[in-house]
């Protein structure tokens, strides 16, 4: 018998299952939660000396409410535009109308748009 079917049928070293079919977790809940936290302060950390970087690099302090909201009037309208179109559309529209138009083609789309 192979490893796999071992695994598969529920003999042998090889599977972690027990009799009734329920399978133990590879580790514990608490390891779990310990790489989340883990991980989610290393990218803030990260943040932080990026943060810290683009002030003595570039000059942007953060501190000041015009430069925070709204980086300092510097957007211009290429990012304004995905960043108004990706919050209004969902990803299904998106990948449907995509979905549309090579199925149908350049009309697809308007067409999907169009109800």
């Amino acid at each position: 018998m192979t490893l796999l079917q071992s695994r598969l049928t529920g003999n042998g070293d090889a599977s972690t299952a027990d009799a009734s079919g329920v399978v133990e977790p590879a580790l514990p809940q608490a390891i779990g939660y310990v790489v989340v936290v883990a991980i989610g302060f290393i990218i803030a950390f990260i943040m932080m000396f990026v943060t810290y970087v683009l002030r003595k690099t570039a000059g942007e302090d953060n501190r000041k409410t015009e430069m925070f909201m709204t980086a300092n009037r510097s957007v211009r309208t290429g990012l304004t535009a995905s960043a108004v179109v990706s919050s209004w559309l969902w990803s299904t529209a998106m990948l449907g109308s995509t979905l549309v138009g090579y199925n149908f083609g350049v009309a697809g789309p308007f067409w999907f748009a169009a109800g």
